[in-house]
């Protein structure tokens, strides 16, 4: 994960990137997975975590609230 130039949203945003060439990974694929199995299950948890990590919650809320100026 790192802020990327999205030519598609035409800003920089926080985008999951291809590790070895960089390339930006779409995420209308994983949008729309993670909704289908929203809808079909009771909710959130029909998610799969992945990840769980410390990070500074200043950090994460400009993420979140798109204050870090794209």
């Amino acid at each position: 994960m790192k802020y990327r130039y999205s030519r598609t949203a035409r800003q920089r945003q926080l985008a999951n990137s291809c590790q070895h060439c960089y390339a930006l990974q779409g995420n209308f694929p994983v949008q729309e997975d993670a909704l289908e199995r929203v809808v079909s299950t009771d909710g959130p948890d029909g998610l799969d975590t992945l990840l769980v990590a410390d990070y500074p919650v200043l950090e994460w809320q400009a993420v979140v609230h798109d204050v870090a100026g794209a």
